[in-house]
Formats: structure tokens, C-alpha cells, sequence
């Protein structure tokens, strides 16, 4: 004879899985997130947004020489330079600190 299966319903649903709090997961040494951005990155990035919108200003002008000179440098000079320029590290100024032997 053949065997029955059970229909959806009747199927036993698993368990739910309790996963532990975010702060159960991290390593007991860890520090809390801090942003990569420091102040410098958060500086250009306003000075790179302020060209850009001087940029489209001088377009609403009518001007065809200064706003795309503007506006390349703000998108392709600025912006980027944010995100590939790196500050100094909590590492880096710790490694400097050990090699000249002050705490």
C-alpha cells in the first residue's frame, strides 16, 4: 500500500531560529562602528557639492565655458577624490606611536 503524505497544513512548520542580539555577536574587544568619513572627507565633499551647484548656476546663465569646466571638476575631480582619499588610521597612529617608543 501506498504511503500518504500530509497535506500543506499538517505539515509541521520548523522551529524559529533566535538569533543572539548584534551585541552577543561582536567580539568582547571590539569597539562600537565609527563612520569612515573624518572631517577632512566631510569637507571636500561640501566643497565639491558647492562647485557643482555653481556649476549648473553658470548653465542657467547661459554660460558655456565656466559651468562644464565646473561641473567636471566637481564630479570627476572632488566627488571621487572623497572616496579614494583616505585619513590617518586608529592602526596607523598606533603602529607610529609604538615604533618611536612613546605610549
Amino acid at each position: 500500500m501506498a504511503k500518504r503524505l500530509p497535506l500543506a497544513k499538517e505539515r509541521a512548520r520548523p522551529r524559529e531560529v533566535r538569533r543572539p542580539s548584534p551585541a552577543a555577536r561582536r567580539p568582547a574587544g571590539r569597539s562600537s562602528y565609527v563612520l569612515p568619513f573624518q572631517r577632512r572627507q566631510s569637507l571636500l565633499f561640501g566643497i565639491g557639492l558647492a562647485v557643482i551647484l555653481t556649476g549648473y548656476l553658470t548653465l542657467s546663465q547661459g554660460s558655456i565655458t565656466a559651468a562644464p569646466l565646473l561641473l567636471v571638476v566637481g564630479y570627476c575631480l572632488l566627488l571621487p577624490l572623497v572616496f579614494i582619499w583616505r585619513g590617518r588610521s586608529d592602526r596607523a597612529k598606533t603602529g607610529q606611536a609604538e615604533e618611536s617608543g612613546k605610549p
